[in-house]
C-alpha cells in the first residue's frame, strides 16, 4: 500500500519536499533520516519552513559555525538539489543574525523565487511577536509580483492563520491577500506541530520539525518527525505526510482538531496551586467548546497524599466543574503530583492522552534590612531562611547540585544572594530571578565570570532591561555566589507582596524555585516585603 502511493505522489508534475523545524534540542541524527527520505523520493524542490540553526546569540562567530554546520549537512545528504530557506526566529532573533543569514544562505528574508515551474514566496516573520500592519504590508509587496495564473506557493515561518491571540480583522486581511493573489498553499511552521485546512480554495499547512523537539510523539496529533510530500499541477493540489517509516493522509490532524488540543491541553485544567498548609485541593475543568466530554483523571500524588486517585467528571458546555481532593502533604514539596487526562475530542472522536504537574505555591518572606552587594552573604544583610527546595525542568525533583538563595529588601530595594555547589565546572552556570509587576515581567541572570545580563518582557515582547539593578558573582573552594539588587519602584512594584521566581541553569539542567519557570503571574511564588507590610 505504501509503495502505491510513493509511486503516484513520484509521478506528479512539481514534486516538492517540505522540511520542519530543527529547533528545540535538535535531533541531528532524525534530521538525517528525513533528508534521507527526501533523497529517496527524489524531489524537484526542496523547502524548508524555518529555524535549521538555535540561533538567539549575538555572536558572528558562533552563528556562522552553526550554519556551516546544517549547511554542510544538507549539502551532503541530498546535494545538488534546489533548496528554499525560510527565516524562522531562531535562524534571525537580531539584526546580527539577519547578516549572518545573507552571507551563509546567499539570500534575502524576503524574496521571490521560481523553481520548476513554481513561484515561491517566502515572508519572513522571523522577527513578528504578532501578525501587524507593517508585516502585511510587506507581504503585500512580495504577493504583488506574482500573477494570479501562476503556480504559487506562499512559505512563512510563523502560522499567524491559527495562532491564539492574534487580532482576527488582521488575520482576515492575511487570507484576503492570500485569496487575491490565488495562492495554492501557504506552508508554516513554529509550532512543531502538524495541521492543515483549507480556506477559500488555499491548502493552510503547518509543518511538525524535521529534527526539532515536539515533546512526545504522538500519531494523531501530527507531532513525530516529517516530511511534507506536496505535488502541484497547476491548480490542482496534493499532499502526503511521510517519516522515515510510515506515509499519513493530509487530513491526519486538522486546524480544528490541533485548536481543540490544544484548548484541551492548555485550558482544560486549572488547578488551585497546592498548598501545604491546607488540608484539600481543588482542581477546575473549564468546557473547552466542542460538547459535552467525560474526563477520566488519574493522579500520582507524590508526596502529597492526595484522594481520590482515579476519578470520571463531565463537563458540560458554558459551565466549569470544580473537584476536590484530600491532601496530607509530607516534607518534600517536589516532585510535584501528576494529573493525566483522557477525554474524546474533535468530529473524529480521537482520544487525548497528557499529563501535566499540579503546581506548588510558594512563599517566602523578605525581612527588612538592606545589604551591600558584593557577592556575599551575611546574617545581618540576609536575616530571613534559606530557601533550598526547587524542582527540575518538568515539575519533578531537582537533580543539580546544592542550591539555596536568601533574600531581604529595604528602601523600595530587594536583594537576593544564592550560593551553589559547583558540579564538574561552570560551563553553562547561571542563576536568575523574575519579577512581576504591572502585568510586565522583569528577568535578570547572572553568570560565574562577572557577567549579566536582563530582559523586560510584555505583550509587546521583549526588550532589553538597563537599569534599576545590579548583580555581582563570585567563585571560590566548590562553590559559586550571585547576588543582586533591584529597585522595585523602577520595575511599577508599590504593593507589600511581588510575584517572583528564582532558577539555575547547570549544565544543561535546570533548577526553579516556582514550577514552572514562565512568564505567567499565576504560576510565580509570592515574596512578602516587610518594610511595606502594614
Amino acid at each position: 500500500m505504501i509503495s502505491a502511493l510513493l509511486m503516484a505522489v513520484c509521478a506528479s508534475p512539481a514534486r516538492i519536499a517540505v522540511l520542519g523545524d530543527l529547533t528545540g534540542g535538535g535531533d541531528l541524527t532524525a534530521f538525517e533520516s528525513c533528508l534521507e527520505t527526501v533523497s529517496l523520493m527524489h524531489p524537484d524542490v526542496v523547502v524548508n519552513v524555518g529555524d535549521l540553526i538555535a540561533g538567539y546569540t549575538d555572536d558572528r562567530l558562533e552563528l556562522e559555525a552553526q550554519w556551516e554546520e546544517v549547511l554542510g549537512i544538507i549539502r551532503s545528504r541530498i546535494p545538488g538539489m534546489e533548496i528554499v530557506l525560510v527565516p524562522g526566529n531562531h535562524d534571525i532573533t537580531r539584526n546580527e543574525a539577519e547578516q549572518a543569514w545573507r552571507e551563509m544562505t546567499g539570500t534575502s528574508p524576503d524574496r521571490v523565487e521560481e523553481h520548476s515551474g513554481v513561484t515561491f514566496v517566502v515572508w519572513d516573520t522571523s522577527r513578528m511577536e504578532h501578525l501587524d500592519e507593517a508585516g502585511l504590508e510587506r507581504l503585500e509587496g512580495l504577493l504583488g509580483r506574482v500573477g494570479r495564473r501562476d503556480t504559487s506557493v506562499l512559505l512563512t515561518h510563523r502560522p499567524f492563520w491559527m495562532l491564539s491571540g492574534e487580532d482576527e480583522s488582521l488575520v482576515a486581511d492575511l487570507e484576503d491577500l492570500v485569496s487575491d493573489a490565488d495562492i495554492e498553499v501557504v506552508l508554516g511552521g513554529h509550532i512543531h506541530t502538524y495541521c492543515r485546512e483549507s480556506n477559500d480554495g488555499t491548502e493552510y499547512i503547518t509543518m511538525c520539525t524535521s529534527g526539532g523537539d515536539f515533546g512526545g510523539e504522538e500519531i494523531q496529533a501530527g507531532r513525530f518527525h516529517q516530511v511534507g510530500w506536496l505535488t502541484l499541477d497547476g491548480d490542482g493540489v496534493s499532499f502526503a505526510l511521510l517519516d522515515p517509516r510510515h506515509v499519513y493522509p493530509p487530513d491526519l490532524n486538522t486546524v480544528e482538531e490541533e485548536t481543540l488540543r490544544y484548548l484541551l491541553e492548555t485550558r482544560l485544567l486549572a488547578p488551585r496551586l497546592l498548598e501545604a498548609a491546607l488540608e484539600s485541593a481543588a482542581l477546575t475543568l473549564n468546557a473547552t467548546g466542542d460538547g459535552e466530554r467525560t474526563v477520566h483523571l488519574r493522579v500520582d500524588p507524590q508526596g502529597w497524599g492526595l484522594r481520590p486517585e482515579s476519578l470520571e467528571v463531565v463537563v458540560t458546555p458554558g459551565e466549569a466543574r470544580t473537584v476536590y481532593f484530600s491532601q496530607n502533604p509530607g516534607e518534600a514539596l517536589y516532585p510535584a503530583p501528576l494529573l493525566t487526562v483522557e477525554t474524546a475530542y474533535g468530529p473524529r472522536d480521537k482520544v487525548a492522552v497528557f499529563s501535566v504537574r499540579w503546581p506548588v505555591l510558594r512563599t517566602l518572606d523578605a525581612p527588612e534590612a538592606r545589604a551591600v552587594v558584593d557577592g556575599t552573604c551575611s546574617q545581618g544583610e540576609y536575616p530571613g531562611s534559606t530557601e533550598a527546595v526547587f524542582a527540575g525542568s518538568d515539575g519533578g525533583a531537582d537533580a543539580l547540585p546544592a542550591t539555596a538563595f536568601r533574600v531581604s529588601a529595604s528602601g523600595n530595594v530587594l536583594f537576593v544572594h544564592a550560593r551553589m555547589q559547583i558540579a564538574d565546572d561552570l560551563d553553562g552556570e547561571a542563576f536568575g530571578l523574575v519579577l512581576c509587576a504591572g502585568g510586565e515581567y522583569w528577568r535578570v541572570k547572572a553568570f560565574p565570570d562577572g557577567g549579566a545580563d536582563a530582559i523586560r518582557y510584555s505583550g509587546d515582547g521583549y526588550s532589553s532591561w538597563r537599569s534599576g539593578w545590579e548583580a555581582v558573582s563570585r567563585a571560590e573552594d566548590g562553590f559559586w555566589e550571585a547576588e543582586f539588587a533591584v529597585d522595585l519602584e523602577e520595575i511599577g512594584s508599590y504593593e507589600p507582596r511581588i510575584r517572583a521566581d528564582f532558577y539555575r541553569l547547570s549544565n544543561g539542567g535546570l533548577a526553579v524555585w516556582a514550577w514552572p519557570l514562565e512568564f505567567e503571574e499565576r504560576c510565580m511564588g509570592i515574596v512578602n516585603l516587610e518594610f511595606r507590610l502594614p
